[in-house]
């Protein structure tokens, strides 16, 4: 979009995402409405996961960040953390933690060149 002048770098900084994805759904290009259409809609069948590239497909290297909150919570008025008090919150917690990141990602539907 910014090679055809849809949208600028400055944009991208000074929109809300909100106003960008609707500038994406509204451009007048078809190509790229429809890529961003087959984007939003790709189910788990169509997002490739691996740790290594698939060159048959667009496939790119991520580095993930795992974020998550352990909340403080008055118990007997003390503040104490959720994961120490709750044996769910506390598997749920250590399930996400011991979480594999996958290397690369990608989608297994053709983006063609414009």
């Amino acid at each position: 979009m910014n090679i055809k002048g849809y949208i600028s770098v400055d944009d991208l900084y000074n929109l809300s995402e909100k106003d960008v994805v609707k500038l994406i759904e509204n451009c007048e290009d078809s190509y790229i409405k429809s890529a961003f259409a087959k984007f939003r809609s790709a189910t788990r069948e169509l997002v490739y996961k691996s740790d290594f590239p698939d060159n048959q497909i667009y496939c790119t290297s991520v580095k993930g960040k795992k974020r998550y909150v352990n909340p403080l919570v008055n118990y007997e008025n003390k503040a104490r953390r959720i994961k120490d008090l709750s044996a769910v919150a506390g598997k749920d917690i250590d399930d996400f933690l011991n979480m594999k990141l996958h290397k690369y990602i990608g989608f297994k539907f053709d983006f063609k060149p414009y």
